[in-house]
């Protein structure tokens, strides 16, 4: 069971690709996203229905909330 998704810098990772993250590891405890540019603030509400997460890096994306 994946339970840390580290992903900095990933040009790739978009809010599409978070909802499929969070619908797939709802157990996830830590997710890396610092530097996606291609995330926004609706990443960030699929992220709060992760109930186990602990640990959250959001550095340079265009998460504003």
């Amino acid at each position: 069971m994946l339970s840390t998704f580290v992903a900095p810098n990933c040009s790739a990772i978009t809010d599409d690709v978070t909802v499929t993250l969070v619908k797939s590891c709802k157990y996830l405890t830590g997710i890396d996203y610092s530097g996606c540019e291609n995330i926004s603030d609706t990443s960030l509400k699929e992220i709060a229905k992760l109930n186990w997460l602990v640990a959250l890096k959001l550095t340079k994306t265009k998460v504003k909330n």
